[in-house]
């Protein structure tokens, strides 16, 4: 670290510290860090094994940081209006984690070929044992970057869109109904499971549902107390907007686990 400093030019890590504001953040000294690790990997030397570690968790860090706003912005969402700018938040950060997450995997590539190089023996041939010690804190930054993209990709992104899709061939509005409900068909049950605060999750699939539906509905929510308090507040939220006609025919059931262990 301390050959990195003096090639850049700054103060040794000693030096330096004390020059950093208290207030400034963790967040925001993660970015610095990057920022002077990528600097020395691009204009000093590229094949320092620590500068290019040191960069790529920093990035991925300061990724994974950004997303969680992300997450509490969305489950405290009151309003379907709020999610155009929601949805462009989101979009941005994922762009911005994966990127994180192929930094991680290029750091992996090259720490086996600079392992491979120096016990003179071919990538292929290496072991993993052989990097654990050096690429394990990367790994386990890895496997959290990807659940939370997944998390992004999977969850929220597709949400926030069917929450402003245009009607356009099979797409729907939340704000007009494509069918018409048949009050004398047979009625569909479904099953939903809700835990903890995460209800708004299921909940908007329950929402596409509704635009698509015409037979009457009886879903039934099994979860534990918080999760059960979570969609109904979902559900009374959704009684008092304007789109309160798609909950027409549609009755909801909560089911307690913890109170029928079997």
């Amino acid at each position: 670290v301390r050959t990195m400093f003096k090639a850049l030019g700054t103060l040794s890590p000693e030096d330096l510290l004390p020059q950093i504001p208290a207030e400034d953040s963790y967040y925001k000294t993660l970015i610095a860090i990057g920022g002077l690790m990528r600097t020395y990997v691009i204009d000093s030397d590229h094949q320092l094994m620590e500068a290019w570690k040191l960069y790529a968790l920093a990035m991925a860090r300061v990724a994974i940081m950004e997303v969680d706003p992300i997450k509490d912005d969305f489950l405290r969402m009151q309003h379907v209006e709020d999610s155009q700018f929601l949805l462009q938040k989101a979009v941005h950060s994922s762009r911005k984690l994966l990127r994180a997450m192929f930094r991680l995997e290029s750091f992996h590539i090259f720490l086996l070929g600079h392992t491979a190089a120096a016990h003179r023996v071919k990538m292929q041939d290496l072991s993993f044992e052989f990097i654990r010690p050096n690429f394990q804190p990367a790994l386990e930054l890895y496997e959290i970057g990807m659940n939370t993209f997944d998390l992004l990709a999977f969850s929220i992104i597709p949400n926030l869109e069917a929450m402003i899709r245009k009607p356009q061939g099979r797409g729907f509005s939340l704000k007009q109904s494509q069918r018409k409900l048949n009050q004398t068909a047979e009625e569909v049950a479904l099953l939903a499971v809700s835990l903890g605060n995460w209800a708004k999750t299921g909940f908007l699939t329950i929402w596409s549902i509704l635009q698509q539906r015409s037979s009457p509905l009886r879903i039934f929510i099994l979860g534990d107390p918080p999760g059960l308090l979570e969609w109904q507040k979902a559900a009374t939220e959704l009684s008092e907007q304007e789109d309160h006609e798609m909950l027409k025919g549609v009755s909801f059931e909560y089911i307690d686990f913890e109170k029928h262990p079997k």
